[in-house]
């Protein structure tokens, strides 16, 4: 990967996507200098885990999988800096979910399960020369990204409005408290006290933090806004609380 960097980019601006799998699957080097956290899995059959499965040792294979990404992080890092690179290198870690270990005690494991925040807060690390370090607190999502990158790295000037629903991560006066979230088959509004899931036929269901059923039933505030016009011919999918 860093061979690749070498002969393609050194000298010009360039863009790349690295995508390291290993926490995906919580893959492990089969060597001792990573095992670090003990007890842990030698494999993982999602199969058999239970309710009562005692998530430690699964737990423990993930992090000595991301101490191991943890490494490969820093491969990358360590050669921009030493080409003289990183100074001007806008670098961004991230990842598009997380993973549950039974955290809310409903056999969940792994992700694409639920909208809770076991299985959707993710790490979120900008570098950004020229700007000054700060710590975001308010909520955010990763459509922000787009929000932050595209203006203000590639120089779009139209509103940000037309192509993301998110905001600049750099916004003192955020506009909101929710974000959307999306899965394989149900999409979702994440609040600060629940969970608004949208089914595959349009309906909408209610569900606290933890991903339990919650009483209360009022529709979103973005919902009940008629912010969003479409094109001639087109219509909405109607949406009805349960």
């Amino acid at each position: 990967m860093l061979d690749f960097f070498t002969h393609n980019y050194a000298r010009r601006a360039f863009f790349s996507f690295i995508f390291l799998d290993a926490v995906h699957a919580c893959a492990v080097p089969d060597d001792p200098k990573y095992h670090v956290f003990k007890p842990f899995l030698s494999s993982v059959n999602q199969l058999t885990l239970t309710n009562d499965t005692d998530p430690v040792p699964y737990f423990n294979r993930y992090r000595n999988s991301a101490y191991w990404t943890d490494g490969e992080l820093a491969r990358v890092t360590g050669y921009l800096k030493e080409k003289g690179l990183l100074e001007n290198t806008i670098v961004v870690v991230s990842s598009d979910h997380g993973v549950e270990f039974n955290d809310n005690k409903l056999n969940y494991w792994g992700h694409n399960g639920n909208y809770t925040d076991a299985q959707i807060k993710v790490p979120l690390i900008v570098h950004w020369p020229g700007k000054e370090g700060r710590r975001v607190d308010a909520v955010t999502s990763s459509a922000d990204l787009t929000a932050t990158l595209i203006p203000e790295a590639l120089g779009c000037t139209n509103p940000t409005t037309d192509y993301t629903t998110g905001e600049s991560l750099w916004s003192e006066n955020r506009r909101k408290n929710w974000f959307h979230s999306a899965s394989y088959s149900l999409n979702a509004f994440v609040e600060p006290e629940r969970i608004v899931l949208i089914n595959k036929f349009g309906m909408l269901e209610f569900q606290d933090k933890t991903g339990g059923p919650q009483r209360t039933k009022q529709c979103p505030r973005t919902l009940r806004k008629p912010s969003m016009s479409l094109p001639a011919g087109k219509s909405a999918r109607r949406l009805f609380c349960l």
